[in-house]
């Protein structure tokens, strides 16, 4: 089977057993601070287990989209993934054990799997499912207890309970030889490919089991990938034919097969892995930075990028990867075909940075090393920023070392790593970096007691300072320009949450004045202000006036109240399927996903915008009720699909219009939003839609800056400002047919000139010639189709030639075959004018290599250095 058809087979076999498929979320958690990116396909599933939100069924399956940080090290072996699909499905208060293990052993037969090949692991408390098991039909020599089937989120509050896993013996020629040889075991024979849990209770923070869940779940999680590697007899995911397209364009770009030596296969998985990844997360709308989601993107750029060049690929190849996956994948996920243009401009710039970041890495090694006595070691601190900084692999590293007769502190190197490791796993919550480990601010919440939040009364109260960090460590006191996360016993400041952004403002005291960034929660009940003292100095134990900034906090409450006013009109246009799935609120604009299969057309953007416009003309009281959360649900409040909710909710309602579970800031009535304008929609996944808005000062802001440039675009154009569309429309179009006798003259000149050259070369006889010339171009290809132009002739010599392309010198060396056979490459030819105008070098075949510069004034001198370098290597030769 293919991975497509064992995709909807896995699909249709539940959904005919009453499931309702749920489209896959986006990579990107929308409000789920406990994660970076999607883990796993219960994680849009885990408001219905938790009872926060009420399922569309109870019963339901997916395949979703996820991505694991941690087996980023690990990916190049035969199995390891970043990016993979999950098919589950899951029972929220509806069949359990029995039902889950019955669904899913007659699935296996009739996808074909080897009854008398299956095992399964349980756990030895369990007792219900080794039975189950055996009734089915498999016998009790292939059901084996390991304390490891255990499911739970570690350091998360969540769904937890035992689980069963599903295994499939490929024979003993892949173990280990040992006679206790087991599923579970490291070598390569037991594959568990499907993983059935059994939610039953609920733990805390410290992986503690709190109680009972109210209803018992079913969630499963089977790798796609891995059924296609069993189902297809492959040794490995990258022989699937989900990986075949990729496969065969990685194998074009390194110029080797895979296959064929084992260090290679192994880079060529990375960057087949590292391919889909970046492909993938750039599609749903993540952008490389240093920290935080971002991170992990850079992180798998820069690794694929450095694995090319371990695989002997100088030039930029991402996008070339990156469109085959697209090219595979779009049918099934049609995000990659809408957002394909944006994420392989995204990737070729990312890429192109950081080639010249490599360059730069060179050039500090050749500095550290230079300094070193012979024998002496380079410092792990240095290795590590080689690597960390610069991209450079350690193994790159300590072989131009020991060229050089010098040695690598390795010992010094893992030390910074691992702190590297640690830094990412406190990344956290939120994208947000806090300073201290989690147990610390356990430690202060438990000693002084969780934060009193009094920022739905008031923006300005009187606090006590209970406790200081600097840099992850508890600090008496802050002087004058010093910054760090300030703890209060009572707050009016909002901290980051539900989409909303931490308030900004001051903290005063006599003679003391700090400036507070942003205000967030490493706990659910411990508020920390970041900031910086501006004067004075400021203590534990000080009393201060707490002072939130009130105008963006209003501009950010008009932006939180329009959400849910958007919220509401979307729902009477487009239905109740229109339901949210995440909000960024700033005191700037708001932003608002909901889910809906196509984009809002614009009669419809128009329609709701009158109608969210119609309710804050009404200006209907908000109105804020603290209850149960049952007996919010039983009220008829929305909760956000992905929010993790208490025991008791806020619920924040306009009468007659909108009622919605939230935590965040508000208006106190519809009227003073002022105004809604839609300025923006796009797509962030399949199936969910993102609309950006503007209220208030920003929306009035909007529409006066529109007036003055529509204003200004009368002063020019002659006539009405009603007929200014006409007439923008005929200039544009005359500009079009002018363009278009401009590329033809264009296209004429560069004939003419090749010609001219073509005819030079021809009219050449003897020796062999040097030819360095620049021609016209609007593109690379431009310049290629040339060099083709001149391969076709019967001549002797080094042809390079050169064009300014996008800002940048573009160079192609062709060298004859008869003077390939002397020993005379492209190559070198080539990296002498990339260097000379400015660049880092340039690569391909023998008979035909390519590069480029950074400086487009220095085309002229990296011609003059080809042509150089051409006659030296005849000189040579």
């Amino acid at each position: 089977m293919t991975s497509d058809e064992i995709r909807s087979t896995f699909l249709a076999f539940f959904e005919e057993r009453g499931h309702v498929r749920m489209p896959s979320s986006s990579l990107l958690p929308l409000n789920d601070p406990t994660v970076l990116l999607t883990p796993a396909g219960v994680h849009q599933m885990q408001p219905f287990f938790l009872g926060q939100a009420k399922p569309p069924a109870p019963r339901l399956t997916s395949c979703q989209k996820c991505f694991r940080t941690t087996d980023i090290e690990s990916v190049g072996d035969e199995r390891h993934l970043t990016f993979f699909e999950m098919l589950g499905n899951f029972s929220v208060g509806d069949y359990f054990k029995e039902g889950a293990i019955r669904f899913a052993w007659d699935l296996l037969l009739r996808l074909g799997f080897d009854a008398d090949r299956l095992h399964v692991t349980v756990h030895p408390a369990d007792d219900d499912a080794p039975g189950i098991w055996q009734a089915v039909g498999i016998p009790a020599e292939r059901i084996h207890a390991s304390p490891d089937n255990w499911w739970n989120i570690s350091g998360s509050a969540g769904p937890c309970g035992p689980d069963t896993e599903i295994y499939l013996d490929r024979g003993a020629e892949l173990g280990c030889g040992r006679a206790d040889c087991a599923p579970g075991c490291e070598c390569e024979r037991y594959l568990e490919f499907w993983n059935l849990v059994f939610t039953e209770f609920v733990q805390n923070e410290r992986n503690e089991i709190q109680g009972k869940l109210h209803s018992p779940n079913i969630d499963t999680g089977g790798g796609l990938e891995r059924w296609a590697l069993l189902l297809q007899g492959k040794h490995t995911v990258y022989e699937t034919d989900l990986f075949e397209p990729l496969m065969g364009a990685i194998q074009q770009v390194v110029g080797a097969s895979y296959g064929q030596d084992a260090q290679r296969d192994y880079g060529m998985r990375v960057l087949a892995d590292h391919a889909r990844a970046m492909t993938f997360l750039t599609a749903d709308g993540l952008e490389p930075a240093n920290e935080g989601r971002g991170y992990i993107l850079r992180r798998v750029i820069r690794r694929a990028v450095r694995y090319g060049r371990l695989l002997g690929r100088e030039q930029p190849f991402l996008t070339r990867l990156a469109e085959a996956a697209c090219d595979r994948m779009s049918s099934v996920y049609p995000e990659l075909a809408q957002r394909r243009e944006h994420l392989l401009g995204l990737i070729a710039t990312e890429e192109e940075r950081f080639g010249q970041t490599l360059a730069q890495g060179f050039s500090l090694l050749n500095q550290l090393s230079s300094a070193l006595a012979p024998g002496a070691a380079l410092a792990g601190t240095d290795a590590f920023k080689l690597h960390d900084t610069y991209g450079f692999p350690l193994e790159v590293t300590r072989e131009i070392l020991a060229e050089r007769g010098l040695a690598l502190d390795e010992a010094g190197f893992q030390h910074e790593l691992e702190a590297q490791r640690q830094r990412s796993r406190a990344v956290g919550k939120g994208g947000r970096t806090f300073s201290a480990a989690p147990d610390l601010y356990r430690f202060i919440r438990d000693t002084h007691g969780p934060t009193s939040f009094l920022g739905y009364e008031t923006m300005a109260a009187p606090a006590t300072v209970v406790a200081i960090l600097v840099d992850g460590a508890l600090r008496n006191k802050l002087l004058a320009g010093e910054a760090g996360e300030i703890v209060l016993d009572r707050t009016p400041f909002y901290a980051t949450g539900g989409g909303q952004v931490g308030d900004t403002g001051q903290l005063i005291a006599p003679r003391t004045t700090v400036e507070i960034e942003t205000t967030s929660k490493p706990l659910t009940d411990l508020y920390v202000h970041s900031g910086r003292v501006a004067s004075g100095q400021l203590g534990v134990g000080d009393s201060v006036t707490a002072q939130v900034n009130e105008a963006l906090r209003w501009d950010t409450a008009r932006n939180h109240t329009g959400t849910h006013v958007l919220h509401a009109a979307l729902r009477q246009v487009l239905g109740d399927h229109a339901t949210q799935a995440g909000s960024v609120v700033d005191p700037e604009r708001l932003r608002f996903d909901f889910h809906s299969p196509a984009p809002l057309s614009e009669a419809q953007v128009r329609q709701v915008e009158d109608i969210a416009n119609e309710e804050i003309r009404r200006n209907d009281p908000v109105l804020t009720r603290v209850m149960t959360l049952d007996e919010a649900m039983a009220d008829g409040a929305i909760g956000l699909f992905e929010e993790k909710y208490g025991d008791t909710v806020r619920v924040v309602s306009l009468p007659g219009f909108s009622k919605e579970l939230c935590g965040g800031t508000h208006c106190q009535a519809s009227g003073q939003i002022g105004e809604l304008l839609i300025v923006g929609q796009e797509s962030v996944g399949a199936g969910v839609r993102r609309i950006e808005a503007l209220t208030g000062r920003q929306a009035a802001r909007y529409v006066r800056e529109r007036l003055d440039t529509l204003r200004a675009l009368a002063q020019v154009l002659p006539g009405a400002e009603a007929d200014l569309p006409r007439q923008v429309q005929h200039l544009l179009d005359e500009l079009s047919r002018k363009d278009k006798q401009i590329d033809k003259l264009k296209r004429e000149g560069a004939g003419a000139e090749l010609e001219a050259l073509v005819g030079r070369i021809r009219g050449h006889a003897g020796e062999p010639q040097v030819v360095a010339e620049q021609l016209p171009a609007e593109s690379r290809q431009d310049v290629l189709l040339a060099v083709d132009r001149v391969r076709t002739l019967r001549f002797s010599g080094v042809v390079t030639l050169g064009a300014v392309v996008d800002e940048k010198p573009a160079f192609f060396t062709y060298v004859t075959p008869d003077l390939v056979q002397r020993g005379i490459t492209a190559g070198p030819v080539v990296k002498a004018a990339s260097l000379a105008a400015g660049g880092s070098g340039g690569g391909g075949r023998p008979e035909l290599a390519q590069g480029g510069g950074r400086d487009p004034s220095k085309l002229s001198a990296g011609l003059e250095a080809a042509a150089a370098a051409a006659r030296e290597a005849l000189h040579a030769h």
